[in-house]
């Protein structure tokens, strides 16, 4: 009986766990153990850090993985992030393969090239809400009495071996040094971000040279530098945060890299720039889209090979040009405002020598250096934006053709408003100029609409090429520009838009209203042109034959001394008339038989001479003409042309 209860108590619980694994079996596989070799490499894997390594820069000695120090130089040699805090004076190093983050914590670094990146792989300085950070060439001079070392506030290397090794990296930054010559340099394409404040201060050379290109994407970045702010190959990026430098150089250059034209694009942020050179210096584009930058500098505001202005806001108050470009300057949005050479809107002051019954001023006079607004060496282009120009010299000027499809620009100058070596075409925008010398100057210049509003002391709109009356068609040295129009012809053309124009002259000077050396003609738009009218200014004025008038409404007061009648190719009405004298402020009125007004125009100069056309005035009637208190008739019987002036030379129609 014992014997069976032991049998049964072994083979009971046998029974038992058979049972149970066939139950097992039949809801899912066994799963097998993890071979030996894996558990092994498992164990054997290193632990994920928590967040970037940590530097100290005042401990010497305690460097993570990936860091060593020797003597006064920190390397960073592995890729990955690093948390940089304390006082240096020497250098941190990155010679890394990959990219590196520097997470710079309250960094203060002493030493020529204090930071210097020779990675080829990106590297991205971020500073961190709330932390100040210093890099600078010039650490503090010690306390009184106390001697200084050759590097002041370095660690004492522990051994001999390590002072040589310190003296051999201190002969490679020092060849590192006078190739950058920067406070911050890097090799590798250089990032800086965050919300904290960096500071460079270079008190020897150059802020920051970036060899690869520089962004700016957040933080307060301060940069004061004995030459250059911040000089780039490749190109620099400003897309947030806020930029200061103060140059004794130029505050941004980029320069062309093998690839990359060498360009500054501005797309967020604040960038404040006071330079004794340029403010912006770039090999190629300058592409403004938003943000808001702010220049002052002796030399030009903003040099590139192109610039392209979309958006953003811009100020710019330069001793020489405020934009210079080699081939293109767009406009097409943003708000600009340029001072160059001290300001304009003093034409009167600036004006050229005084001019006898034989001699003409041409000119006003110039600054000692070009202190144009908007200058191209090439085309100029503007669609729109708010443009407001004060300028010692030329508002806008481009050597090729300048186009104004749109925008609103305000001009005070102390010479030309606008000029163009070309062609110069307005078809839209707002154009005021409330003080210049000459308002549009071109070989061609063209006004198919928009809004045009001219005070100048000399010629208002300017046609400049060859004098159609000296010209000799059988000299064979003669040489006739041809505009980008295809005419061999100086020309102004009016086909559209609102043309409000007062030559206000001075004690040296007057001008005509419209100057062409060529032609005039006018088809479309409303023209009153207003002009000193004393001596030989006429509201019109054309190099021979007369103005041609097809359509618009015109009126023009001048002198009528060289009154000049309209050409014979013109198809609608048009007179003009000898006057008394009369003062400035003298309303014309034009009516016709029945005494309806068909325009009533005041006339902002004194004048003796009306030239005027109107669409409403047909061949066949009789129409009057008032101002002040006398009146003419103007008859149209025979003709669409009437000429009634007492000036010797033009006062026929031709």
């Amino acid at each position: 009986m014992k014997k069976l209860f032991f049998i049964l108590c072994g083979v009971l619980p046998l029974c038992l766990s058979l049972l149970l694994a066939g139950c097992a079996g039949t809801r899912s596989a066994t799963v097998p153990e993890a071979p030996a070799e894996a558990m092994e490499a498992a164990e054997a894997l290193p632990e994920l850090p928590a967040g970037p390594a940590p530097v100290d820069l005042s401990a010497p000695g305690t460097t993570p993985e990936g860091v060593s120090r020797r003597g006064s130089v920190v390397t960073v040699s592995a890729a990955g992030s690093y948390e940089l805090s304390g006082e240096l004076d020497g250098k941190v190093v990155v010679d890394a393969d990959g990219p590196v983050e520097l997470i710079l914590n309250g960094v203060r670094l002493m030493g020529q090239s204090c930071l210097d990146i020779r990675s080829n792989d990106p590297v991205t300085l971020v500073a961190p809400a709330g932390t100040v950070n210093l890099f600078t060439d010039t650490p503090p001079a010690p306390p009184s009495g106390e001697a200084s070392s050759s590097e002041p506030g370095s660690p004492e290397p522990e051994t001999d071996e390590d002072a040589l090794d310190a003296e051999e990296d201190d002969e490679l930054l020092t060849a590192a040094d006078s190739a950058f010559g920067a406070v911050i340099t890097s090799k590798a394409a250089l990032t800086v971000t965050g919300e904290g404040s960096v500071t460079v201060d270079a008190r020897v050379n150059n802020g920051v040279r970036a060899k690869d290109g520089l962004t700016v994407e957040g933080c307060i970045l301060t940069v004061r530098s004995a030459n250059h702010g911040v000089k780039a190959k490749g190109g620099i990026t400003l897309a947030g945060g806020s930029v200061t430098v103060t140059a004794g150089g130029d505050a941004l250059a980029a320069e062309a890299g093998r690839i990359v034209p060498g360009g500054v694009s501005l797309l967020d942020g604040t960038v404040t720039l006071t330079a004794k050179g340029r403010g912006v210096d770039a090999e190629g584009p300058v592409a403004v889209s938003g943000g808001v930058l702010t220049v002052t500098s002796q030399d030009d505001g903003l040099r590139a090979d192109t610039a392209v202005i979309s958006g953003g806001q811009i100020t710019l108050d330069a001793g020489c040009d405020g934009i210079q470009t080699g081939t293109l300057l767009s406009v097409s949005g943003g708000t600009l405002s340029i001072t160059t050479g001290g300001g304009g809107g003093d034409a009167i002051s600036h004006a050229g020598d005084a001019f006898g019954p034989m001699m003409w001023s041409s000119s006003a006079t110039e600054p000692e250096n070009s202190a144009k607004g908007l200058k191209s060496d090439g085309d100029i282009a503007i669609s729109g934006g708010v443009i407001d120009l004060n300028t010692a010299d030329d508002s806008i000027h481009c050597a090729a053709v300048c186009t104004v499809d749109g925008g609103e620009i305000t001009v005070l100058s102390s010479d030309d408003a606008i000029h163009a070596d070309d062609m110069l075409v307005i078809n839209d925008g707002l154009i005021r100029i409330d003080d210049c010398f000459e308002g549009l100057e071109a070989f061609a210049v063209e006004l198919r609409g928009g809004d045009v509003v001219i005070r100048a002391v000399n010629d208002g709109i300017n046609a400049n090429g060859q004098e159609m009356m000296f010209r000799r068609s059988t000299d064979a040295e003669e040489s006739v520009v041809t505009s980008a129009s295809g005419s061999a012809t100086t020309y102004v053309l009016i086909a559209g838009g609102s043309l409000d124009l007062v030559v206000t002259g001075n004690s040296s000077n007057m001008g005509d209203g419209v100057d062409s050396n060529g032609a005039v003609y006018i088809t479309g738009g409303d023209v009153v042109v207003s002009t000193f009218g004393t001596f030989m200014e006429n509201g019109l004025d054309t190099g021979w034959g007369g103005p041609v008038v097809t359509g618009g409404r015109v009126i023009a007061g001048g002198s009528s001394t060289m009154a000049e009648g309209f050409g014979s190719s013109s198809t609608q009405c048009a007179a003009v008339v000898s006057t008394s004298y009369m003062p400035d402020g003298t309303e014309v009125v034009l009516s016709d038989e029945d005494g309806n007004v068909l325009w009533s125009v005041v006339l902002a100069d004194a004048f003796s001479c009306i030239q005027i056309s109107h669409p409403d005035m047909q061949v066949g009637h009789v129409y009057t003409l008032t101002y002040g208190s006398e009146s003419t008739t103007l008859d149209f019987t025979d003709s669409n042309l009437v000429s009634q002036t007492r000036g010797f030379g033009f006062g026929r129609p031709f």
